[in-house]
Order: C-alpha cells, then sequence, then structure tokens
C-alpha cells in the first residue's frame, strides 16, 4: 500500500473515532474535530510513508494533540504533563512572555498557553511546523505565535539534521542522526522580539530551550532580552552531548542567572529575584 492510500486509510478511521470519542461534546466541537481531520492526510502520509509511522490522537486535561505515533512523542507528552520536567521550580508563577524554543508539534505550547500569557513558539522542520499549526488552531489557542524557524545565535540559512524521531533533529551533526538534511532559517531571540516590539523590561520570561545540542547558541543569541528582562527564568534541556549542561551552567552564570542543574535539566534565574 503506497503513502496516500496509507494516508487516507487513516484519515477514513480517524475522522470516524473521533465522532465515536466526542459524543459528549457540543456539535461546534465534534464538526472543529472532524474538519480538522479531514486535513490530516498530509502528515498521515508524511509519517507513514517516509518514517515508517502515523498520528496519534492524545486527549489531555488541557486539549488535544495530535502527534507522531513514536516512543520519542509519547515520551515529550510524559515529560510535559506528568513530570513537567520544564516547569518544577516555576510551579505557580505566572508569565507575560513564554518563549518555547524546539516547540515540535505544540506539546509544552498547550500546557502552558492555557495561562494566559503571550506564547512565541518557534519549530523549524517544516512537518512539525504544520502540525504545530494544525494544533493550535484545534485549541483555538489564540495567544500563540508559531515561528517557522529554529532560534540560533544570528539569522540566517543553516542544515538540520533528521533524528530518529521526529522531535530529533537537530542543527549539528550529533552522534545517532541521519545524514540527510534540510536547510531551515534561524534567526535569534533579539532579533525576533525587536522585530515584534517587544520591551523585555516590561515582561516577565519563562525561556523554555530543548533544541538538540544548540542550546548555547540559542542562549547567546538570547543575551540582550535575558539580561534586560523585567523577570527572566529558564529551563533548558542539557544531555544532548557531553559537558553541555557545563557549558549552559557558565553561560547563564556569566549572564548573572543562578542555576540548578537537575535530571539534565538546567533551571536558571536572574540573582536579583
Amino acid at each position: 500500500m503506497n503513502s496516500m492510500a496509507l494516508g487516507r486509510k487513516f484519515l477514513n478511521r480517524t475522522s470516524s473515532l473521533l465522532i465515536n470519542i466526542f459524543d459528549g461534546l457540543s456539535h461546534s466541537k465534534q464538526n472543529a474535530m472532524t474538519d480538522f481531520a479531514r486535513r490530516l492526510h498530509y502528515f498521515a502520509c508524511y509519517y507513514s510513508g517516509k518514517r515508517g509511522k502515523t498520528l496519534a490522537y492524545c486527549r489531555t486535561p488541557l486539549g488535544h494533540l495530535f502527534i507522531p505515533y513514536e516512543d520519542g512523542s509519547f515520551y515529550c507528552l510524559k515529560e510535559v504533563f506528568i513530570d513537567e520536567i520544564y516547569e518544577r521550580p516555576w510551579r505557580g508563577r505566572t508569565f507575560d512572555l513564554i518563549i518555547d524554543a524546539g516547540a515540535h508539534v505544540g506539546i509544552f505550547v498547550l500546557k502552558v498557553a492555557r495561562s494566559g500569557g503571550m506564547v512565541l513558539a518557534f519549530e523549524p522542520h517544516p512537518i512539525n511546523y504544520l502540525l504545530l499549526v494544525e494544533n493550535i488552531k484545534l485549541n483555538a489557542l489564540n495567544n500563540v505565535i508559531p515561528f517557522k524557524l529554529a532560534l540560533f545565535d544570528r539569522a540566517g540559512v543553516v542544515s538540520l539534521f533528521e533524528g530518529r524521531f521526529s522531535g530529533s533533529a537537530s542543527l549539528k551533526a550529533l552522534p545517532g542522526r541521519r545524514r540527510t538534511s534540510i536547510k531551515v532559517k534561524v534567526d535569534s531571540l533579539d532579533n525576533v522580539m525587536t522585530s515584534l516590539n517587544l520591551d523585555p523590561t516590561a515582561l516577565r520570561i519563562l525561556l523554555k530551550v530543548d533544541v538538540e545540542g544548540s542550546e548555547v547558541e540559542v542562549l547567546q543569541g538570547a543575551r540582550k532580552v535575558l539580561t534586560m528582562a523585567k523577570e527572566a527564568m529558564v529551563s533548558v534541556a542539557s544531555y544532548h552531548y557531553e559537558g553541555e549542561g557545563t557549558h549552559v551552567c557558565s553561560l547563564l552564570e556569566e549572564m548573572g542567572f543562578e542555576v540548578i542543574f537537575s535530571d539534565n535539566i538546567v533551571y536558571a534565574k536572574k540573582k536579583h529575584y
């Protein structure tokens, strides 16, 4: 069976499944979900035809998600909704601006968007980005702005290397990455904030960074935002290569942050808070 046939088969199953699952929801919500299902063939074809995967529907306490059907995506769900690895020290706090560097298909975005602050979601992989946009629409997350680019230390175009899972593509050719790559746009957070006319001195900011090995470059490109913010708290995944946690901690300390390195995540906040 070719990828288009697989996609149509999955599409038909999903449309039927949605109608059955959401009998208890309002008629308008059922219509919205079914309409979304009709647009899933593109993603189903990609994951089934090119990666040997399809899509999974997930119902969370905060909304609905379609994610690639793979161990990596299910593990991300656990990390975000059960372990809350990016929020542990910041539970109960509210932020004016939340920045998700490495948004994948929107799992963390869904978790934090309900807090009411503006969310900037950055995802360079074109297929992941399209599914991120669909999940934002599906949940009516009007406070989220998606960007089809990777945060980095400069503006430009670079290679993005494919990984084992949909969420493990990297700007670095780390061990375990495929040789195949695509060209993607990159830019610094400082540049993006300037283009949006956002003044960091008036904002309480949470920056989450999990970009498969380019965390240091993301932080270097966010120096102005982080040092000038009214409040700034940072959660950085730091396990992608040997010594990454040390590099991340050193950089944030040099910027004037207090840091804690716990379970492969660097948590940091500005010292005067």
